[in-house]
């Protein structure tokens, strides 16, 4: 489960992620889940963007605070915190994060279109959400099912 930060409620995750995380390794599962709630989160901006343009200004501002963790001082909001310590106990980059919130800033309407457009979506959201995973687990290579991820959660949202 993820505290969210604005209401102060409880909310799920997908429930094949939380079925994955049921199976990663208990060292790396509150790193894991904090990635996906990231995702998540990001997720729901563009899910609710009634006016794109302000999501979009909203994705804006998480790339940014994203980006600036390592500097920072203590953000405010949980998710973000959590984040932080990911970024300051880890070898994940707040620019790796920020890559995520720039690639659902690709999926705001009218999203994707072309191959490339695709590619990018895919590279940002999904191939940098799991390289973070895989710096966390200490593996490598995992950009590629990051990028099949991506893809598969958007055909499944569209």
């Amino acid at each position: 489960m993820i505290e969210d930060g604005a209401a102060g409620s409880r909310e799920a995750l997908a429930d094949d992620v939380a079925l994955a995380l049921n199976y990663a390794p208990a060292g790396h599962r509150e790193a894991f889940e904090t990635l996906f709630a990231l995702d998540q989160r990001l997720g729901q901006i563009v899910a609710s963007a009634k006016e794109p343009q302000f999501a979009a200004i909203r994705l804006v501002w998480w790339r940014d605070q994203l980006a600036g963790l390592r500097a920072a001082a203590e953000p405010a909001d949980p998710l973000l915190m959590r984040c932080r310590s990911l970024v300051l106990d880890s070898q994940v980059e707040g620019a790796m994060l920020a890559d995520i919130a720039e690639g659902w800033a690709m999926a705001l309407p009218p999203g994707p279109e072309t191959e490339a457009e695709f590619t990018d979506y895919a590279t940002y959201r999904g191939a940098s959400l799991f390289a973070a995973i895989a710096v966390c687990a200490r593996a490598s290579n995992a950009e590629n099912a990051g990028r099949a991820f991506a893809l598969a959660d958007l055909a499944r949202s569209s």
